[in-house]
């Protein structure tokens, strides 16, 4: 018999598969475009401690961030599979926070979930953190990174830089328990393990250069950088005035490589068919299914049987 959710709502609520171990590049987006996460010295403190707070109680390794008006970039390591309480707690706290902050009741964040594209190599890790860096110049916001005024990382943070939130004192109070100070420490990422130096005066070459070539293709353009005293003259209430591209694809996985994509792709569909086998026969009654590697939210809202990593 199959099951009554409409095709439709079945896609939208397609597995995550949440693998120990793994990297990723986190996006997550604020509701109707608003400029919510516009830098200044309280914004740019909250958005740290928060991202501390939610390191600290989950265990996930932070190596990059830039958080820009209306969105946000994280690159991370999950080592214990913990991504979806690690998000949850991130971005709910920034959100209640921020409300506080702002005097606003609704929602801050886009509808939907938060994207999580999973990096398969060492040189997709290092095509994202480009990204990630450049993401203001990309923007037309400001002429290199360095200047932005909102809260970024740089390369030369991988060599565990340490970071330190300060909390803020008009949301959480001393008998939340949390401390005044937290320490954060952005991890050099496994996967570049050994060539630290290398990495970091590579990724400076590759942001020069990127800067550079948006920098003449705004001059050919005939349009100007908004510049860091722009930025801060704008409301957090306000949203850019172009027009977003919609139903674009929603990438799960980042592969150089052609072969490893199709491999990786590959994976996750038959990870999603082992799961909705599993699904339907774990709420027919079978609780003794076992659900495939990955499987979270049958682990953790019901206590189903998962599949765990072998050894090594």
């Amino acid at each position: 018999m199959r099951s009554p959710v409409p095709t439709l709502l079945r896609l939208l609520m397609l597995p995550r598969q949440i693998i120990p171990g793994r990297t990723y590049l986190i996006t997550r987006r604020v509701a109707r475009r608003e400029l919510r996460l516009k830098p200044s010295p309280v914004v740019n403190q909250l958005l740290l401690y928060c991202l501390a707070h939610a390191a600290r109680k989950t265990g996930i390794e932070i190596h990059a961030f830039a958080f820009l008006s209306n969105h946000h970039h994280l690159i991370i390591t999950d080592p214990d599979g913990r991504l979806p309480l690690f998000c949850q707690n991130f971005h709910g706290l920034v959100a209640r926070a921020l409300n506080c902050h702002q005097g606003r009741w609704e929602y801050l964040w886009a509808p939907g979930s938060y994207s999580a594209v999973h990096l398969e190599s060492a040189e997709d890790l290092l095509d994202k953190l480009e990204y990630l860096y450049v993401n203001p110049v990309s923007a037309g916001l400001v002429r290199r990174s360095t200047d932005w005024p909102g809260l970024i990382s740089t390369p030369g943070d991988l060599a565990s830089k340490l970071k330190v939130g300060t909390r803020p004192s008009f949301f959480f109070s001393e008998r939340t328990g949390c401390p005044r100070k937290i320490k954060m420490k952005l991890v050099y990422p496994r996967i570049l393990e050994g060539r630290e130096e290398n990495v970091i005066e590579a990724l400076e070459r590759r942001i020069t250069i990127r800067e550079t070539l948006i920098g003449d293709r705004m001059i050919n353009e005939g349009r100007q950088f908004l510049g860091p005293d722009g930025v801060r003259a704008q409301s957090p209430f306000e949203f850019p005035k172009t027009s977003e591209p919609r139903r674009q694809l929603s990438p799960h996985l980042a592969a150089r490589d052609v072969w490893r994509r199709i491999e990786a792709l590959g994976q996750l569909v038959s990870f999603r068919q082992a799961y909705s086998s599993c699904r339907e026969r774990f709420f027919s009654g079978d609780r003794d299914v076992e659900f495939p590697l990955g499987s979270y939210g049958p682990r953790v809202l019901y206590g189903a049987k998962v599949q765990e990593l072998a050894p090594g």
